[in-house]
């Protein structure tokens, strides 16, 4: 019963797919891509003034201890990733991709600008880093949707034989988003004074995920909803239980997926968030010249993701997943260890 009812929905999707015109693909593509962008510049600012936000937030504690702590924090957000992954897409396959996207981008930029206008530890106190890890887990459940949902939203307009093309520019977005993170502190870095920075400079890059939001914002209430999803509302076919069913028909891929992502996600954040940071607390690369090689790193894989999405669209999925992770594993093993030596 169940695989001739996804059969329906199949067709219908494709059916709209094909009435769809090529503009309304790209703005689809561009309100994905825009606001996915908008949320990993978000994301990054953190892990970019992460030694200023230790001095800020754990002042107390010395520069290694500080570190540690505030990537704590960081880590706060990845804890709170799958609680909005599993929140958002539950509401993108009740509701529709399109709210869910318009919500996530709203919370993550309130909480961003939230973080620029928080009081440090010698104002409030230890009020200060609790708010900060409210604020931190607030942005872990707006990227956890968008991760997943800006991913459904572009790849479901996309034609059947360019999928691959049209997610890669999602996580060419991705690289983007937090290659302008780094690029914002990185430039701060080298205009202002250090006491200037660290009092009150580093808060104007978060400050801008504000109005940067509510362009992404306006973007994405002006498209349509998906032609995969809108075949499911002429269909009556919305489940009320999308989790389960998940898991239910799904369980092997889901694992598969699962894992993947986890393992690029870990070795990608030690590499460009962690590492520059750790260099600089160290005293082995000014932050601004650790900044700028993670920031050349970011660019070079952001412009290599739609030439590999689109080559996958040729040869397949798996062929590139398997290259792309073996190398990536081979080219970034030094770094893993970088932070020991």
């Amino acid at each position: 019963m169940e695989q001739p009812e996804r059969t329906t929905i199949a067709r219908e999707a494709d059916r709209i797919q094909q009435a769809t015109a090529s503009d309304a693909r790209r703005r689809a593509l561009a309100a994905g891509c825009i606001g996915n962008f908008v949320e990993w510049y978000d994301f990054a600012l953190y892990g970019a003034f992460a030694t200023i936000i230790a001095a800020t937030f754990f002042p107390e504690a010395d520069p290694v201890s500080g570190l540690l702590a505030a990537f704590a924090v960081f880590g706060v957000a990845f804890l709170a990733r799958p609680a909005g992954a599993l929140l958002f897409a539950h509401y993108g396959d009740r509701l529709g991709r399109r709210r869910a996207l318009v919500a996530s981008i709203l919370l993550m930029a309130l909480a961003t600008a939230a973080i620029g206008m928080l009081p440090g530890h010698s104002s409030i106190g230890w009020l200060a880093p609790v708010l900060l890890i409210l604020l931190r887990a607030g942005q872990g459940v707006a990227v956890g949707g968008e991760y997943g949902g800006s991913a459904a939203f572009v790849v479901e307009y996309a034609p059947a034989d360019r999928r691959g093309w049209y997610g890669g520019w999602q996580w060419a977005t991705i690289g983007l988003g937090l290659a302008a993170g780094i690029a914002t502190a990185a430039l701060l870095g080298a205009l202002l004074e250090g006491s200037a920075l660290r009092g009150w400079g580093w808060r104007l890059a978060f400050l801008l995920a504000l109005p940067m939001g509510l362009v992404g914002l306006y973007i994405r209430l002006r498209i349509e909803e998906t032609p995969g999803f809108r075949a499911v509302q002429r269909l009556g076919a919305a489940t009320r239980t999308p989790l389960a069913d998940t898991l239910r028909t799904a369980r092997r891929q889901l694992a598969v997926g699962f894992w993947i992502v986890a393992a690029v996600t870990a070795t990608f954040n030690i590499v460009f968030v962690f590492l520059p940071s750790h260099l600089a607390t160290t005293g082995r690369a000014p932050l601004p010249r650790a900044l700028a090689a993670a920031l050349v790193g970011l660019l070079l894989a952001a412009g290599a993701a739609p030439l590999a999405g689109r080559l996958s669209d040729r040869v397949g999925r798996r062929p590139l997943l398997v290259t792309g992770f073996v190398s990536w594993s081979l080219v970034s093993s030094p770094s893993w260890c970088s932070p020991c030596r």
